[in-house]
């Protein structure tokens, strides 16, 4: 909720919302797979987390490596 008000807030829109119920370690997750393939395909430009280490546990440098 908090998440859908501040994209609302910025003038945002929300194309899909990724949901994992899996560990931030696992970079296997599903939603989270889903997530870097649309990303690769330009789909968004904009990810909100609610907090870092739930999108990913390694830390910001990590989450960068996804990128290639």
């Amino acid at each position: 909720m908090l998440l859908r008000r501040e994209a609302e807030h910025a003038g945002d829109t929300i194309v899909k919302e990724y949901i994992n119920e899996e560990s931030g370690g696992k970079a296997t997750r599903k939603q989270f797979q889903q997530m870097m393939r649309d990303a690769e395909k330009r789909r968004f430009d904009l990810v909100r987390v609610f907090a870092l280490d739930r999108f990913i546990s390694q830390g910001i440098e990590a989450a960068f490596e996804y990128t290639g």
